[in-house]
């Protein structure tokens, strides 16, 4: 049968287009401007409608492979100025300056110093070349937020005479003249290639934003994707993105600002908190740490400069499919990109070509050093980078606007501005999109249907915790949602990244009043996707793998559930007792959406990653709190003793207890007093502990492990807690002996023990997630509670990551 090969292809775009158009509006556009009119000034509209139509319509794809964009259509923006050297020499002369006059200390044991420099694509016309940014002290009381600073280079020779402050210590300077707390304002500094000058120039507060926001939690949380599948960017906002991005990379490739490449964690957006909104998307933040010395670059020149153009194919890629890449180390880069590349549906455009720019810009470069022989290494790569990736760019975006003019009709053009902060006249306005780049990231639900996640936790500890994993509050500033008639619960509603969730805190611990609370939650909020039973249990010290190695569990460890096992459900007979284990007695099993779920984050590389946000998630929730609540107890603290040591008070101890002294076995009691007591208090015989492998190796390892070359402390190498996967005992005795911990262990295969997660998981699609607080020994105690409901919270925000939302998408 004949197809319409054209039709249909058109039909593709609009479909790629429809996050930018309402249906309805498109109709009625095209029955308005697909036709010629009556009069001249209709006939002339209609001809240059139906002239952009057959444009379109010819360049369409249909083969599915090409272009399916003409790549010659005009350019309607501002074309780079690739030649134009000015922006790589003075931003150099600035990160000098900045590393001779930014302090003094060598780096600090708080924070390494910090220069966050906005990437504006230098299109500043004839306005002076200035730099926004940010500092990052090392005394700065509020950690990754650093102080606003707009900066230029010092012009001589003014007619005016400006009253300039002399800086020889940044960092002093900003914490003596500028304490954040007190003083929002954006910092005005000129400089020359020696020296830096505070300025008089007046300057508007920052409104509270700070460049927080990286582009890998945009993409962790599902931000990039198709706005369908709850993404918040559209087309356009991806592609202005993308060529901003790619434009600073020109002006500053052979600077030292990209002397690491770029990653999606070191691309930052200008961030609030309340409202949750990303300033502006268009024109993010790249962070750059200041040495403490001049890096040593081994590598040839040209391998650095394709490692720096393969991190910007990866950052490319993943702006694309609005999701971050793991790449096989043991595989090469460039091909794993170019299977990817090769893998992605649709057709091949101009930001194909960009990505295929960067993957090849080697061979780019070689040829290009051909055909201009004459000309120096710093054009040659400019010229290059150009032709084989901005100019792709800029088409891409002229070609994604022009199609959409198409669909929309003539409109009202409308300007995206460049911020006017720090008393600066606005450039002239380039034409780049029909939105102003700022996002509201997640507007508040409108209903208790409109909630997906809902949070259980059985003490205010867990609570506390989970509370500081919400991105924000719905109910504070506003009237809460409700519940359903002689639904008794209490609940908290906020946004946990990109999932509104419910908060709630049992009345107490055990099965009945979790069940209870399930069964009343379900009719107040009947949509609900998954549930979360979020907390602290006792662990096992160590359990076997599918692949038969021994894992160690640590205090501070997390255990997520694929199975809920009722250990005390069952019958006591004269000979033991015996569990109920029948198809009838036991637990139902999990949706298959949630053991797929469990399966894919049990996967090497997705548990490596998971347990990289857990780590990074923690230290987040660590300075949201107060007091220091939720820090580590330390290694020294984490103390296993063998099993059938007993905890009580010892022969010629400070007190002599009649009760403790008889005490030879399992089956003789101790008394409350010792129970309630430390180890360190009743003299426990430490010559009794187990040793522990990761332990011993973290000690010798320590300086390897957790500190960089300059002494400072990097969050990537630091030790992080393990993530295990595997049953969890559910009951209402709390487990306080090693000897029975390890015959259940090994009878029912479980790596845990809680109270909750069976009256919860009989209700609901439920997760259960908990932190090691303790080996569910008679050793145990209250010292790690705090922490392991820390780690827990930080799994699970680390975990909704990592959860897509169901839709109806196909």
């Amino acid at each position: 049968m004949h197809r319409y090969l054209k039709l249909e292809a058109l039909g593709n775009l609009a479909t790629a287009l429809q996050d930018e158009l309402d249906t309805a509006d498109v109709i009625r556009r095209c029955a308005v401007h697909l036709s010629l009119g009556r009069t001249a000034e209709e006939y002339d509209h209609g001809k240059e409608i139906l002239y952009s139509f057959n444009i379109c319509f010819e360049s369409l794809d249909v083969s599915g492979r090409g272009n399916l964009l003409d790549l010659s259509c005009p350019l309607s923006i501002t074309r780079t100025r690739w030649n134009d050297l000015k922006p790589s020499e003075i931003s150099d002369q600035l990160l000098a300056v900045l590393e001779r006059r930014g302090c003094d200390c060598e780096g600090s044991k708080e924070q390494d110093h910090q220069a966050v420099l906005r990437l504006n694509g230098f299109q500043l016309e004839a306005n002076p070349l200035m730099f926004d940014m940010f500092f990052l002290t090392c005394k700065s009381p509020r950690p990754l937020a650093g102080k606003p600073i707009y900066t230029e280079k010092k012009r001589f020779g003014r007619q005016e005479q400006v009253r300039e402050r002399h800086i020889f210590n940044l960092c002093d300077d900003i914490n003596r003249h500028h304490p954040r707390d007190s003083d929002p304002t954006v910092l005005h500094i000129s400089f020359d290639t020696i020296n830096l000058y505070a300025t008089p120039k007046g300057a508007p507060t920052h409104s509270d934003a700070f460049p927080m926001m990286s582009l890998e939690s945009l993409l962790g949380g599902g931000f990039f994707q198709n706005p369908t599948s709850g993404g918040a960017f559209k087309l356009t906002d991806k592609a202005i993105l993308a060529l901003s991005l790619a434009r600073c990379l020109l002006h500053l490739f052979q600077s030292r600002w990209i002397e690491r490449p770029w990653t999606a964690g070191s691309i930052q957006f200008l961030y609030r908190d309340t409202p949750a909104e990303i300033s502006d998307v268009h024109h993010p933040y790249v962070c750059y740490r200041l040495p403490s010395r001049e890096l040593e670059q081994t590598e040839p020149v040209i391998d650095r400069y394709e490692n720096t153009m393969l991190s910007f194919a990866r950052i490319l890629l993943e702006i694309e499919i609005g999701d971050m890449i793991i790449v096989d180390p043991t595989k090469d880069i460039g091909d794993a990109l170019s299977d990817i590349l090769e893998g992605i549906d649709g057709p091949r455009g101009h930001y194909h070509q960009a990505i295929v720019g960067c993957l090849q810009f080697r061979d780019l470069l070689t040829a290009m050093q051909r055909r201009e022989r004459k000309k120096k290494l710093d054009y040659q790569i400019r010229r290059t980078l150009y032709t084989g990736v901005v100019e792709h760019l800029e088409r891409n975006l002229c070609s994604l606007r022009n199609h959409k003019k198409l669909f929309l009709g003539t409109t009202r053009p409308q300007f995206y501005h460049r911020s006017t902060r720090g008393g600066l006249p606005a450039p002239r306005a380039e034409v780049l999109t029909a939105s102003d780049g700022r996002y509201s990231l997640h507007p508040r639900p409108l209903k208790r249907s409109d909630f997906e996640i809902a949070i259980f936790c059985a003490l205010r500890r867990e609570f506390d915790a989970v509370a500081l994993i919400f991105d924000e509050f719905w109910d504070e500033d506003d009237e809460p949602f409700g519940k359903a008639p002689r639904d008794q619960n209490t609940y908290t509603t906020g946004r946990i990244g990109r999932f509104n969730a419910v908060l709630v805190l049992l009345p107490g611990m055990g099965k009945v009043n979790a069940a209870s609370t399930a069964a009343n939650f379900r009719v107040s909020f009947p949509r609900v996707e998954l549930a979360l039973l979020v907390g602290i249990c006792g662990g096992i010290p160590g359990y076997q793998d599918h692949s038969g190695r021994f894992k160690e569990i640590l205090l501070g460890d997390v255990i997520i559930s694929d199975d809920i096992v009722q250990y005390d459900f069952g019958r006591l007979l004269p000979n033991g007792f015996k569990r109920k284990d029948s198809r009838q007695d036991a637990l139902g099993r999990p949706n298959i959406d949630i053991v797929g779920f469990i399966a894919t984050l049990r996967t090497e590389i997705h548990l490596d990653r998971l347990q990289r946000q857990t780590a990074k998630h923690l230290a987040a929730l660590q300075i949201k709190s107060r007091h220091g609540r939720f820090t580590d107890p330390g290694e020294m603290e984490d103390k296993l003793f063998q099993p059938s040591y007993r905890h009580k008070h010892r022969d010629g101890g400070s007190i002599n207890c009649n009760i403790c002294i008889k005490c030879a076995s399992d089956e003789d009691p101790v008394c409350e007093e010792a129970l309630g007591t430390l180890c360190t208090n009743l003299s426990c015989d430490e010559t009794q502990l187990v040793p522990r492998q990761r332990l011993i190796f973290n000690r010798e390892n320590v300086a390897e492990s957790r500190f960089t070359r300059n002494g400072h402390k990097s969050q990537d190498q630091a030790p992080r807690p393990a993530i295990h996967f595997g049953s969890i005992a559910s009951g209402d005795t709390v487990m306080k002996s090693g000897n029975h911990r390890d015959m259940v262990a090994k009878r029912d295969g479980i790596i845990a023990f809680e109270m909750e997660g069976a009256g919860v998981w009989d209700n609901l699609s439920c997760i259960v997630i908990k932190g090691v607080c303790d080996y569910s020994d008679s050793h145990k105690n209250k010292m790690w509670q705090d922490f392991a409901a820390a780690t827990a919270a930080s799994a699970t925000k680390a975990l909704l990551e990592r959860y897509h939302k169901q839709t109806n998408e196909v």
